[in-house]
């Protein structure tokens, strides 16, 4: 099994606003592996559906940090997944 690593994904952020979208974009660029993740860093913040993977071993990870902050690091971890066949429901826990 190889070590693991963090690959960082944009610039830093500083607006606490834009935290939530860079996740989204992350985690989009997780199931694409194929493609350059920075090509998910712009354009629209919208899912294609065109995914190459349903589930992934990566994580998102996150370091927040700053004068007024305790320091906290985040991993989004993969939960369990179940996808209904018969339609497009999925719940995630």
């Amino acid at each position: 099994m190889g070590t693991a690593q963090n690959i960082p994904f944009g610039r830093v952020i500083r607006d606490k606003k834009e935290v939530e979208e860079r996740i989204r974009r992350a985690q989009r660029a997780i199931l694409r592996p194929s493609q350059n993740p920075d090509t998910f860093l712009s354009g629209p913040d919208e899912d294609s559906g065109n995914r190459e993977l349903t589930f992934s071993k990566n994580c998102v990870s996150l370091e927040i940090s700053g004068p007024e902050l305790t320091d906290l690091s985040f991993c989004d971890l993969p939960g369990k997944i179940f996808l209904f066949p018969s339609s497009s429901v999925s719940v995630w826990y």
